[in-house]
């Protein structure tokens, strides 16, 4: 009656069981095998291609949701800035000549508001037809490897490229300093990419980030 009360045995626990997938390590597996798997499609595609095919699996905004070093800097815009430049240039001419020969030398003499006009409609035209019809990659983007990019438009619209490209690069050419914010902002979005909610990526990155499983 007085005696001790006894312990009633505790009730067994059953501990989860190990993750036999964990344990076996098919996971590790997986994961070697589906980056092997990647980087033959890497080496057997360029990185637009790998960019296009892949690009709808995407979880984030590509214009803003990934990390720094996926979009161009400041350098490698520049790069390709001057290389559509003196692509610019050359049309320039070659506008001016035809247009010249077929008035039989008047159009030199027309007013230099008016030729200054037509030189910015030959760089709109260049920057947003280019951009158009490549869906992102000017001359200069395309040597160098850079796309521009709009979240939710796998085809650039017209708009965009005329707005972001065209507009922009008349903008860009006048003043120029303005590209400095490449440098500065978060993402590496320029002025007109803040208004087009646009960006530049690096293509190279793009696959490089692919092909390692991180994106």
């Amino acid at each position: 009656m007085f005696g001790r009360k006894k312990k009633e045995a505790p009730e067994s626990v059953e501990l989860p069981k190990l993750n036999s997938q964990v344990y076996e390590g098919s996971i590790e597996n997986a994961f070697a095998a589906e980056r092997t798997q990647r980087k033959m499609k890497s080496l057997q595609a360029s990185p637009q291609e790998i960019f296009a095919n892949y690009r709808r699996n995407l979880k984030m905004d590509i214009t803003d949701g990934y990390a720094r070093n996926l979009y161009a800097g400041f350098w490698m815009r520049l790069f390709a800035f001057i290389i559509d430049m003196i692509m610019v240039y050359a049309l320039q001419s070659l506008v001016a000549g035809l247009l010249n020969v077929l008035t039989q030398g008047q159009y030199a003499l027309l007013d230099a508001g008016i030729l200054y006009l037509v030189k910015q409609v030959v760089l709109i035209l260049h920057f947003t037809l280019a951009s158009y019809f490549t869906n992102g990659q000017t001359i200069g983007k395309g040597l160098l490897g850079l796309q521009l990019v709009k979240d939710n438009q796998y085809k650039l619209s017209f708009m965009t490229c005329f707005v972001r490209e065209g507009l922009g690069k008349v903008i860009l050419a006048t003043l120029p300093f303005l590209g400095l914010m490449v440098v500065f902002s978060s993402k590496r979005q320029n002025f007109m990419d803040y208004f087009t909610d646009t960006n530049v990526i690096s293509l190279n990155q793009f696959a490089m980030l692919y092909e390692e499983n991180v994106i």
